[in-house]
């Protein structure tokens, strides 16, 4: 499969490219806010996001995380609220219980929670019906992640495989998103962006990236995965990066 999604993406190159360099992607579909909202009220409990400690993170690290990011799961390859809220030791795709498709791709199920969402996961298909891990998080004044990237780094993935959206469903102007190159770090810049309420991003996963809520509210948001290997999502993201006239990241190479 790994090599299959490779492939994919080399005919796909020069989207790909377009897609390492863009820091914050606005995606221009429209969205009912309210409705969202309403579905998301039905959530009462928020449990916090577990890390696997077989990253070597400090325990601060980790308690800061479960401390910052609290939900439940709307989608997961087990139909279970909860269990997606600690992370698996490897890949979901090793896990005793993950289940494939006629096409060798890891299913996904729409959990209990996600059935009282009917609205929220109909606008995610629009994206492209391969829906992955979907969560419903909030993040308290103060909470945040440092500097990380989900293909660079901590998190290995040499080919860009991990598409991750963010809408905003609550929020407050001090909360925002930060991107810099995984090659540069410190030495590159740094591309600032306030997600708006309603409004749909694909943020950078290539490149490091933090998000930190420094205002005095919670922020309330609808965190999907997709696969970049997955030629409706490739459709899809071709006519956003169309419209995109923003700031490209530095790179020493592609």
């Amino acid at each position: 499969m790994r090599t299959e999604e490779r492939h994919l993406l080399e005919r796909w190159h020069l989207l790909v490219n377009d897609l390492k360099a863009i820091p914050h992607l606005p995606i221009h579909l429209d969205l009912d806010l309210e409705k969202l909202r309403q579905e998301a009220s039905q959530v009462t409990d928020f449990f916090p996001h577990l890390l696997h400690k077989n990253k070597d993170l400090p325990e601060w690290y980790l308690k800061q995380h479960q401390n910052s990011f609290q939900g439940q799961c709307l989608v997961d390859y087990v139909p279970d609220n909860i269990k997606g809220m600690a992370d698996a030791p490897g890949h979901l795709f090793e896990e005793e219980d993950a289940q494939f498709d006629e096409r060798g791709r890891l299913q996904f199920f729409i959990t209990p929670l996600g059935k009282k969402m009917p609205y929220t996961l109909s606008a995610l298909r629009k994206i492209s019906p391969y829906v992955n891990r979907t969560r419903l998080i909030k993040s308290p004044p103060g909470g945040g992640i440092n500097w990380h990237s989900h293909h660079n780094g901590l998190y290995d993935v040499s080919y860009l495989r991990l598409c991750i959206f963010n809408i905003p469903l609550y929020t407050n102007p001090q909360c925002v998103h930060r991107v810099r190159s995984h090659q540069l770090k410190e030495k590159g810049a740094v591309y600032s962006e306030h997600y708006k309420a309603g409004q749909i991003y694909l943020f950078n996963s290539w490149h490091e990236h933090d998000f930190w809520n420094q205002g005095e509210s919670s922020r309330l948001t609808i965190i999907p995965y997709f696969n970049f290997p997955d030629e409706e999502l490739l459709q899809f993201l071709e006519k956003q990066v169309e419209l995109y006239d923003g700031p490209r990241i530095e790179e020493l190479d592609q």
